[in-house]
């Protein structure tokens, strides 16, 4: 058995192992098309790519906000030489 979420409800839908085509969601009876997959993925390594994504941009935003306090008044230093 295959466990997969319909694409018009978000339900959990499960399929036999190796089937592929259209078929009708039990919850909402909307059709879905389903090609069945070789090999199983693991749910937690079919995120690990958003996790990356989140943390470089995590960083990017940080290096962003560093550069631009060293080049403005970014937080309200009033002081000549810039040293609050």
């Amino acid at each position: 058995m295959v466990v997969i979420q319909c694409p018009h409800c978000r339900l959990e839908v499960e399929l036999d192992d190796g089937v592929s085509g259209l078929f009708d969601c039990p919850h909402c009876g909307e059709e879905f098309e389903w090609e069945g997959m070789d090999e199983e993925i693991d749910p937690e390594l079919s995120l690990d790519w958003v996790k990356w994504a989140f943390t470089a941009v995590l960083v990017f935003i940080l290096i962003l906000v560093i550069l631009i306090s060293l080049t403005t008044d970014f937080f309200g230093c009033k002081t000549p030489n810039g040293v609050c």
